[in-house]
């Protein structure tokens, strides 16, 4: 219990000191691990407010029933590039807030 403890508060500090920072990061490294899937991503700054995100993703399937003799499992990639607008940095900055990423 301890341990995770520990862990959740490294994990929090880290995000607080990420949102205290005016404008967005140069670059941010991820991975994503659900039922549905898992993702690794790169988030890298083109602009003050424009990053471009990259995501390589590999998803589960299953078959097999009715129709198949057998029942198999395979993970399909899929691979993403999308731009990322943060529109209000400045305002929040201004205002005092902290920027939420």
């Amino acid at each position: 219990m301890r341990k995770f403890v520990l862990a959740l508060s490294i994990i929090t500090g880290v995000f607080t000191t990420a949102q205290e920072k005016e404008g967005i990061e140069k670059s941010l490294t991820g991975v994503q691990i659900g039922i549905l899937g898992a993702n690794i991503y790169n988030e890298a700054r083109l602009d003050e407010n424009l990053s471009l995100r990259s995501e390589v993703s590999l998803y589960p399937s299953i078959w097999g029933g009715d129709l198949y003799s057998k029942t198999g499992f395979a993970l399909a990639p899929a691979v993403s590039l999308s731009p990322k607008w943060y529109y209000n940095l400045k305002k929040r900055s201004n205002d005092g807030k902290k920027n939420q990423k």
